[in-house]
């Protein structure tokens, strides 16, 4: 799991995601939400209205 650090850095670039799963995703962040109550958790939203929650998200690589 990556960090809320890594997460924000990501707004506005276009990214490669890597899944817990092992799965891959090219695609461009455009928000980072935070947590808004402790059963939450952040993520980001994607192209293509994905939300990616960083329970998700092994790696994330700025293209």
């Amino acid at each position: 799991m990556i960090s809320t650090k890594e997460m924000k850095n990501c707004i506005g670039e276009n990214i490669l995601v890597t899944f817990t799963d092992g799965e891959r995703l090219s695609t461009h962040c455009e928000e980072y939400v935070r947590k808004a109550q402790e059963d939450e958790e952040p993520m980001l939203f994607v192209s293509n209205n994905l939300a990616l929650y960083q329970s998700e998200i092994e790696g994330i690589e700025i293209l």
